[in-house]
């Protein structure tokens, strides 16, 4: 008779808690997930905040048809899509001007046209002088008659730098290629920006577990969590121990399992791999963690007391001009240049409504400046936010002074460093894949010792928490597999 194996999961978010739902589905009781955080989600984190819920990780759903997370709740009353897919902007001045909407529609589309549409091209410069190169080209093919458009163009483009760069959380647009930006993201069809209605993103978290109304019974998965418990060591393979892992945690505590499902970040495994892994990991897996990126943003929401925006209002998108941009440090002196000559004023590209909270806006800030924005105190950043608030709309509206502020602040987090990955020009240079990732450590005897779950071990959903699942369930569909596979060796030597 076939021991119950027991398994040791790292990491409770989304990847994580699917992988245990899963094997707890499948009668893999003998299962443990140690989580770093006090609480479970991961990057999944649903806080209240004025009148409800807000996301300061995972917010959407992103697609519908092939997406498992949609599949998994489309039928619940749970989601429903959200009034603002981050298509359609309205471009506010730095003069505190409205942007003429024909002409910055025109611009935006131009440049949706060359990174989403152009397909695969031949191109050997950065991805930064590709879309410089053919933006310039095609504005003087669609704007030759009209006077004055350079100013408004060059805003453009700063703009949509830091807007494109959101889907990846990039420090740069600098970082990406020209192929692997254009190739293997797989988009899911359907709308863009699917919102969870009540209380977050953190509902999934119950629908894995069963825990919502919908289901009859639970499974018993979050009694299975240990919180607060950092793992700072895998052995694995070793010498006395060859077909079993030792996983050694910041309390002095130690566990020994059958497998483990790794779900750390990127960001963990690109600080921590070579301490954390003895013997240490292969090294393709190294070469892969370190062509992958891992990076960050920061969201700020700000509660106010009442909406002051219209109904049908979806955000403020801020168009630098240059001469104002030069005399931010002037208007401002607070806010001084940081190393690489940007305020973190200039990386906050718009502030949005935020589905089912009427008197919140959500500020979006990327680039090399978010790791510090922060650390700067919560005063500094809320003077910054209404800063540029009233010199871009101030004119247009009455704005007053907001009752509270909630930022995110994944990349000083140890347990995080960052929010999610995104493939680039190192990941081309060095030709990996996040299936190289994903690939399992085995003993000599040929059982998978420790595997590797998360979104950036997903080959063509990285980056979203439908990707994290899969991969979650993957995991653990591998672990019901061998032990499949070993009943019917063993029921064929007694049969």
């Amino acid at each position: 008779m076939l021991k119950v194996p027991k398994v040791l999961i790292i990491g409770a978010g989304p990847a994580g808690i699917a992988a245990a739902a899963k094997l707890v589905e499948n009668g893999f009781n003998n299962v443990i997930i140690l989580e770093a955080e006090g609480r479970i989600g991961g990057r999944i984190h649903s806080v209240e905040f004025g009148d409800g819920f807000v996301d300061l990780g995972a917010q959407w759903i992103h697609g519908e048809k092939g997406n498992i997370v949609y599949e998994m709740v489309k039928d619940l009353d749970l989601v429903s899509k959200s009034q603002n897919d981050y298509n359609s902007f309205t471009f506010y001045l730095s003069t505190g001007k409205i942007a003429e909407r024909h002409t910055t529609e025109k611009l935006f589309n131009i440049l949706k046209t060359i990174v989403f549409q152009d397909g695969e091209c031949n191109y050997n410069g950065s991805f930064k002088d590709y879309i410089k190169e053919q933006y310039t080209k095609r504005i003087r093919e669609q704007f030759a008659n009209e006077k004055n458009i350079l100013e408004l163009s060059k805003a453009m483009e700063d703009w949509f730098c830091n807007y494109y760069i959101t889907y990846d959380a990039a420090e740069s647009i600098e970082d990406f290629s020209v192929n692997n930006t254009i190739g293997s993201y797989m988009e899911c069809e359907g709308h863009p920006t699917i919102n969870w209605r009540k209380k977050g993103y953190r509902t999934l978290l119950d629908v894995l577990m069963r825990k919502s109304p919908n289901f009859s019974t639970a499974l018993p998965v979050e009694e299975k969590v240990q919180l607060n418990k950092k793992v700072t060591k895998i052995l694995w393979n070793e010498p006395n121990c060859p077909n079993s892992v030792v996983v050694k945690c910041s309390d002095d505590s130690s566990y020994e399992a059958d497998h483990v499902i790794v779900t750390v970040s990127l960001g963990v495994l690109k600080n921590s791999h070579s301490d954390m892994f003895s013997p240490s990991l292969p090294p393709y897996k190294v070469r892969t963690i370190e062509g992958l990126y891992f990076g960050n943003l920061v969201k700020i929401f700000l509660q106010f007391r009442t909406q002051w925006w219209p109904d049908d209002f979806k955000g403020f998108s801020f168009l630098w001009i240059e001469d104002d941009k030069a005399r931010l440090q002037e208007e401002c002196p607070y806010f001084e240049p940081s190393n690489n000559g940007r305020s973190w004023l200039e990386d906050i590209w718009g502030f949005y409504a935020v589905d089912n909270h009427p008197r919140v806006l959500l500020g979006w800030l990327t680039g090399r400046n978010s790791k510090q924005a922060e650390l700067l105190p919560e005063e500094v950043v809320k003077i910054g936010c209404m800063f540029l608030l009233r010199k871009f709309a101030g004119d247009i509206y009455e704005i007053p002074e907001p009752e509270d502020i909630l930022r995110s602040a994944w990349s000083n987090n140890p347990n995080f460093r960052g929010v999610y990955s995104y493939h680039g020009v190192e990941t081309d240079r060095l030709k990996v894949a996040p299936s190289d990732l994903a690939v399992p450590l085995s003993a000599p005897g040929g059982s998978e010792l420790v595997l590797f779950a998360g979104e950036a071990t997903s080959m063509y959903r990285y980056s979203t928490v439908d990707g994290a699942v899969e991969t979650g369930f993957r995991e653990a569909q591998r672990i019901i597999d061998e032990y499949s596979s070993k009943t019917r060796e063993q029921q064929h030597i007694y049969f």
